[in-house]
């Protein structure tokens, strides 16, 4: 009987470290319940070195039937706890991954792949209260929709994806792009617009530019970029957004690759078509 008894300790225990790996991984993701997993990853702890001193116990006299009963109550203690932490993991991780994919998908556009304009509102509204220099670009690409009109929507599907695609290819470091709707994207450039920007906005606009095959037709593309620089174009996100876009519609009217916000342009340049 003392073996048999040995034996089912034994077994609870080995399922009791075994529940040691999952209840640590569970206790190390972010979630709600990370405190009361860790609370339990110690209470596993507590419970082995328990294990370990019934068994020492049951080594050096006869095992009475009471004995026998609690060595089975721990054997399927372990063999419980194993069970609910290794169900817990895969569930909690499936859980956490939908969260974490329905979160992304949440904050980000399907087609560009880029971030929305939810993100970008609020990294603006986060990085204007940090008074630190910063451009903010608005772009718009020129006669989209007659490229549309022309080759369809799969067409113009193509180039919106080539353009977030170039314009990640040279996106700095710490820079955000997203797209704001439509054909309009927008990047936050840290550092101001004469020593870091305007080499940024000369070598996207170029890379931008560049043709795009599609289905044996090549398709032009042509860009404006408003910059507003912050805190000399605006202190708040509501008033940099509009300078920038005014500067867009600047460059837009006048044919340039882009425009820095100055004071007197007019809002009247918002006329211009696309």
């Amino acid at each position: 009987m003392n073996s048999l008894a040995q034996a089912l300790i034994i077994t609870g225990l080995i399922l009791l470290l075994l529940s040691l790996k999952p209840a640590f991984s569970i206790s190390q993701l972010p979630t709600e319940q990370q405190q009361g997993w860790r609370i339990l990853l110690g209470l596993i702890f507590a419970f082995i070195t328990g294990y370990f001193g019934y068994l020492y116990m049951l080594s050096d006299h006869p095992v009475t039937q009471l004995e026998m009963v609690v060595a089975l109550v721990f054997c399927g203690g372990g063999g419980f706890v194993y069970i609910i932490t290794r169900m817990s993991e895969k569930t909690i991780h499936v859980l956490v991954s939908q969260a974490n994919r329905h979160l992304h998908q949440a904050h980000h556009d399907p087609l560009t792949r880029l971030p929305n304009r939810i993100v970008f509102y609020k990294k603006l509204s986060q990085i204007s209260q940090d008074n630190q220099i910063f451009c903010c670009l608005i772009l718009d690409l020129n006669d989209f929709k007659k490229i549309n009109d022309t080759h369809g929507h799969n067409c113009g599907d193509k180039v919106l994806k080539s353009v977030a695609e170039r314009i990640r290819s040279c996106l700095p470091e710490h820079a955000v792009a997203a797209r704001l709707g439509g054909d309009e994207l927008g990047i936050l450039l840290f550092g101001s617009f004469a020593s870091h920007g305007q080499v940024f906005v000369e070598q996207l606009h170029g890379l931008i530019s560049q043709p795009i095959n599609y289905q044996q037709h090549i398709i032009h593309i042509g860009v404006s970029i408003g910059i507003a620089e912050y805190p000399h174009h605006g202190s708040h996100r509501k008033q940099l957004l509009n300078h920038a876009d005014i500067a867009m519609y600047q460059a837009k009217r006048n044919k340039k690759p882009y425009c820095l916000y100055e004071a007197n342009f007019s809002t009247a340049n918002k006329n211009t078509s696309n």
